[in-house]
């Protein structure tokens, strides 16, 4: 039994940093295919851009081979649902990202909202979730956060080979949408721009993703943690809070879409928040009602 434990271990471990290092590869590749393409857009600042990238970038590569050396028990259920839901948040950034390029959306903000909470709530359930699951199996906090900063790597590079990809291949569909930064942007090469903009881009995605991943599976995490250790009462207290609660963020966060764009950011950070905080208990809680069934002072 051990020994088919740490043999599954080890081909989930192969699977995940195959996926990191290829997804890896193929970012880098599309960055220097737009580089050698439009030159002009790796000057000035555009350089250091690039340098920080690629930087990353091959650190990412370097965190899949690490997966590969990997043949705990542990480190195999964490990369086993770090991966999975990495590929279910790349499916829910290329399908964000197609819907607001290809829609016809333009100033309708309603839907403009519409896609970016429920892309954003989606990001958080699934981090949450996995915190709460691989805290589940291994009893570590260590390995929920190993579980989502591997999965907002993976989805990273998704997101970004699909994004590259998209603005190499419609140039002009993408120089239509960004007109005006880019007539304000003093750069000659349409195509330049865009590949800066692609860069700028991937830095906010991968520098952002890894960090929510930390904070969320780390509360994901301590959310399974604490849940087990509570009473039924308690528990039954909880299930109750936390639709109010998530109902109180989303309408926050409908309430600051109504708002000027300069007065939003308040109103989007609680939202958020009280979001993010209902979501973290939602997978324990409905685990031991539905499948547990041995909650603390049930008898």
């Amino acid at each position: 039994m051990e020994h088919t434990r740490l043999k599954y271990s080890g081909i989930t471990g192969l699977r995940t940093g195959i996926a990191v290092i290829a997804g890896a590869a193929l970012v880098l590749s599309l960055f220097l295919s737009g580089v050698i393409l439009h030159p002009e857009s790796i000057g000035n600042n555009g350089r250091s851009l690039f340098i920080i990238d690629t930087a990353l970038v091959l650190l990412f590569g370097a965190v899949g081979t690490w997966a590969l050396c990997q043949r705990s028990p542990n480190a195999g259920a964490s990369l086993s649902v770090g991966s999975a839901v990495g590929f279910m948040l790349g499916i829910i950034h290329i399908l964000h990202h197609t819907a607001e390029f290809f829609s016809y959306l333009g100033e309708n903000g309603r839907g403009l909202f519409i896609i970016g909470a429920g892309h954003t709530l989606l990001i958080l359930a699934l981090l949450c979730a996995g915190g709460s699951a691989v805290h589940e199996r291994t009893g570590s906090i260590l390995f929920s956060i190993a579980a989502g900063i591997c999965s907002a790597i993976l989805s990273a590079l998704i997101l970004v080979a699909f994004g590259l990809s998209v603005n190499l291949l419609f140039e002009p569909q993408v120089l239509q949408r960004m007109r005006e930064a880019y007539l304000s942007s003093g750069i000659k090469d349409p195509g330049a721009f865009i590949v800066r903009n692609a860069m700028e881009s991937a830095l906010d995605a991968f520098l952002r993703l890894p960090i929510l991943a930390l904070i969320l599976s780390f509360a994901g995490g301590m959310a399974n943690l604490w849940v087990n250790r509570r009473e039924r009462r308690t528990i039954i207290i909880l299930a109750l809070l936390m639709p109010i609660v998530f109902a109180a963020g989303a309408v926050l966060l409908w309430y600051a879409n109504s708002l000027e764009r300069s007065a939003r950011p308040p109103y989007i950070m609680v939202g958020l928040l009280l979001s993010a905080v209902s979501l973290t208990s939602v997978i324990p809680v409905w685990r031991i009602f539905f499948n547990k069934g041995n909650i603390k002072g049930q008898g």
